[in-house]
């Protein structure tokens, strides 16, 4: 079984999802078995994802096969919740314009929005435009976002700006690559919810009070920024460089320890994972 990394010494890990515990289609078999050997430590999992495609509903439900234990959407924190709790709680129920996948409309529709079509759109009775990431994207929608902000005065809201996104197949466009055609059209920049703002923790942030924190993904500029940010330590999945694919621990000024790095006086050894 793979070594999870300092062993006892957390209460609490933020886990990424794509890149870490699956890539693409394909499960990480060497990392999964390593968070299974953390939650044999005690150490409570919350998985904190940018992707907004699906719904917490989803994701719980695909950790559940691949980890074999009862993760509750409770435990599953997506930057399209994040987004639909934080326009709740500091506007109320709004009328949004989509630019994503089923798994964003999902969890705006539970928090009490209104999810509008273009014909809305057409009368601007819209209150705000919500990018994600989507497959199924369209010169159309781009429009229509791009109108409901310029003309209609909407406010202009991102999951997530992540430039890319890991895929079977090698690297994909990621929301934030949609997000960036509609500023550069409506030249307003969007309020960005997910990782690396600490905004994105907002709806299980009693869970982290007063608890050893640690976050643990596959990107720099996401996963360990938001590390930085709440003042827990991070660890790389993935770090790139020869013989450095892994586990690694990364302190919150951002520094990756070169080689392998130690914790509480030993060296951690990882599973293996993608390369970034």
């Amino acid at each position: 079984m793979a070594a999870p990394p300092c062993r006892g010494s957390y209460d609490v890990a933020l886990v990424d999802l794509d890149g870490v515990v699956w890539r693409g289609s394909e499960p990480l078999d060497d990392n999964i078995a390593g968070l299974r050997a953390l939650m044999s430590e005690g150490v409570r999992l919350l998985f904190l994802t940018n992707n907004a495609s699906r719904s917490r509903r989803l994701y719980a439900e695909k950790l559940r096969r691949l980890l074999g234990a009862p993760v509750t959407e409770d435990s599953v924190v997506s930057s399209a919740y994040a987004t639909a709790v934080l326009l709740r709680r500091r506007y109320g129920p709004l009328h949004v314009y989509v630019v994503g996948g089923p798994g964003l409309v999902e969890e705006l529709a539970l928090q009490g929005h209104v999810v509008v079509t273009e014909t809305e759109v057409e009368e601007c009775l819209v209150d705000a435009v919500v990018v994600g990431f989507t497959r199924c994207l369209d010169f159309t929608v781009l429009s229509y976002a791009v109108r409901a902000v310029v003309e209609c005065g909407a406010s202009l809201f991102a999951t997530n700006d992540d430039n890319v996104l890991p895929g079977s197949r090698g690297y994909e466009p990621g929301a934030g690559a949609l997000l960036a055609a509609i500023q550069r059209a409506a030249r307003v920049e969007a309020y960005v919810v997910g990782k690396p703002n600490p905004d994105v923790v907002e709806p299980v942030r009693g869970l982290l009070e007063g608890r050893r924190v640690v976050v643990v993904g596959d990107r720099v500029d996401t996963d360990m920024e938001l590390a930085r940010r709440l003042g827990a330590e991070g660890v790389l999945v993935g770090a790139p460089g020869p013989e450095r694919r892994g586990w690694y621990i990364a302190v919150p000024n951002l520094k990756v320890y070169s080689g392998l790095p130690r914790c509480g006086g030993r060296v951690i050894r990882g599973p293996r994972g993608p390369q970034r």
